[in-house]
């Protein structure tokens, strides 16, 4: 990973994936075969157009997907944006810093599909959709993306887990650029951070980072899988969500 801001969030996930719940109800590869056809094209374009006018969309909007997911979920709930009634996700001090490119594709997003599907696809699918074609565009690996989330009716503040794994890696950044040399220079003791390094010096995470530094395709493989099951944390289908006009306002006001 040859940016500036690299500790990598992806490891993170493959550790703490099997303590989190994750499901696949009523997901599917081609949900909106029927009622958004163009769903795929459009996002691949919208996406396409957002990262090359801005090379930084990639990084803030992973970002802001695993944010998302690590909080109750993948959801949707990390879009709504703060108000006078309800202290909302976006309100913890771990979210202060997301990227607003990452909040501004989705948004574009969400406005061409809405010229194209009026209220059909949830902000939820957008941002799960949007991330693997930027993981693409950046040179990371493919990998199927289920659909079929709702998206939430709550954003609170409560909502942040208290788990301190969760709090110590909440707020890393993704590189621009998918590679292995990341992992190559932690073993070379080149970590920017103390927490980084703290990997490769960790008997329990060793392995992980001697591996990926090793193999670039394993650590694709993995990142894949990875970004498959964080994707189905703790969805919401059925009557537990609704399909928002905006991703960043719940469809009616909640006190």
């Amino acid at each position: 990973m040859a940016t500036s801001n690299s500790p990598f969030l992806s490891l993170i996930i493959f550790l703490s994936i099997p303590l989190l719940s994750h499901s696949e109800p009523q997901l599917s590869l081609d949900y909106y075969k029927a009622t958004c056809p163009d769903f795929a094209n459009i996002v691949t374009e919208t996406v396409t157009t957002k990262q090359i006018a801005t090379p930084t969309t990639a990084a803030a909007t992973l970002r802001i997907f695993f944010h998302d997911c690590m909080v109750d979920g993948c959801d949707a709930s990390v879009l709504i944006a703060p108000n006078k009634f309800n202290k909302v996700e976006r309100d913890n001090e771990l979210d202060h810093t997301l990227p607003g490119d990452g909040f501004d594709v989705v948004t574009r997003t969400k406005t061409a599909l809405e010229l194209a599907c009026p209220m059909t696809v949830s902000c939820a699918d957008i941002l799960a959709q949007v991330a693997r074609d930027l993981v693409v565009m950046v040179g990371g690996p493919n990998y199927p993306v289920l659909l079929g989330r709702k998206d939430s009716l709550a954003s609170q503040l409560n909502d942040y887990t208290k788990d301190p794994t969760m709090s110590a890696f909440l707020d890393l950044y993704t590189p621009g650029k998918f590679d292995n040399m990341y992992y190559q220079n932690l073993l070379k003791g080149l970590g920017l951070l103390s927490t980084d390094q703290m990997m490769a010096e960790d008997p329990r995470t060793r392995p992980f980072v001697e591996r990926y530094a090793a193999n670039q395709t394993a650590f694709f493989v993995d990142f894949a899988e990875g970004m498959q099951k964080m994707g189905t944390i703790d969805v919401k289908t059925g009557d537990e969500g609704n399909i928002r006009r905006r991703c960043d306002v719940f469809n009616t006001v909640r006190t």
